[in-house]
């Protein structure tokens, strides 16, 4: 009995140092090497530069601003049985070790996320992490208010396991 609680008090610790290993590395913004240009009306929006990692993702129209234009992600009933895998996805993927529901720890607090982004925001920040911290300036204030730490998500996020995390975030943790 004694050496299962060892061997499992064990496996914690490890689960733990593997989960905080993404959330302690801190990034610096990059230079831009000049003053910001707007474009001119009507101008195509310039495509924005690959992502560190190589994701080279964009919204359409390179539209960061319309990701977020659509209504809030709890404008919609929750799919309770995705909801479900998003919990287990939550705790996989390491989410946990940053975020919690009505609590800041390293990442933003979730509890709120769902009423003020649209689904369509909180996937592209869930499968395309480095494109939303270099473009996005929603992205951008959060970073700021997180102390520049990066959301790492170990192995990625699929949009089968984005939409369970939505589902997920919009059923408040439950």
């Amino acid at each position: 009995m004694f050496r299962i609680v060892r061997i499992a008090a064990l496996a914690l610790i490890v689960l733990g140092v593997l989960s905080l290993a993404g959330c302690g590395q801190k990034t610096e913004p990059a230079a831009t090497g000049g003053a910001a240009t707007e474009a001119a009306p009507g101008a195509t929006p310039e495509a924005a530069p690959a992502a560190p990692g190589g994701d080279t993702w964009t919204p359409p129209n390179n539209d960061y601003a319309a990701l977020d234009a659509g209504p809030p992600a709890s404008g919609t009933p929750v799919d309770k049985a995705l909801a479900e895998k998003g919990k287990a996805l939550f705790v996989s993927k390491t989410c946990v070790a940053c975020h919690a529901f009505g609590s800041k720890k390293i990442g933003p607090d979730l509890a709120p996320v769902a009423g003020q982004r649209s689904a369509e925001w909180i996937k592209a920040q869930l499968m395309h992490t480095a494109v939303m911290i270099a473009n996005d300036p929603v992205t951008k204030q959060l970073m700021a208010e997180s102390n520049n730490v990066p959301m790492v998500v170990p192995g990625g996020v699929t949009e089968e396991e984005a939409n369970a995390l939505i589902e997920y975030i919009k059923n408040g943790g439950k």
